[in-house]
């Protein structure tokens, strides 16, 4: 991951992609808050998460057992126009909690 993210800060214009890269690349690899750091970052520079940034993010929370960030997440999730009306935030929220234990599958 380090040459990775090497190339994601050379970056001068970062989008949402770039973004979300680099939180799920983080996430997978089993560094889950530099992940949330990076997601942090991301939004005080003002980029909005789209929906597979919000899955990024539940992935490094489930992998860290960081439920409180992982709870605001999905309330960032439920107030994202994209998903108001569908009922893939209700999916993700219960594959996430299944992930932590916390739910029967």
């Amino acid at each position: 991951m380090g040459a990775a993210h090497c190339c994601f800060l050379s970056i001068n214009t970062k989008n949402v992609e770039h973004w979300t890269s680099v939180i799920a690349g983080f996430a997978a690899h089993g560094q889950p808050d530099i992940a949330l750091r990076l997601f942090v970052e991301m939004r005080q520079v003002g980029i909005e998460p789209n929906s597979v940034t919000i899955v990024a993010v539940l992935n490094a929370c489930s992998h860290g057992g960081i439920i409180d960030e992982g709870l605001k997440c999905f309330g960032l999730m439920r107030s994202m126009a994209a998903w108001a009306s569908s009922g893939q935030r209700s999916h993700t929220m219960a594959a996430w909690l299944i992930s932590l234990g916390m739910l029967g599958s």
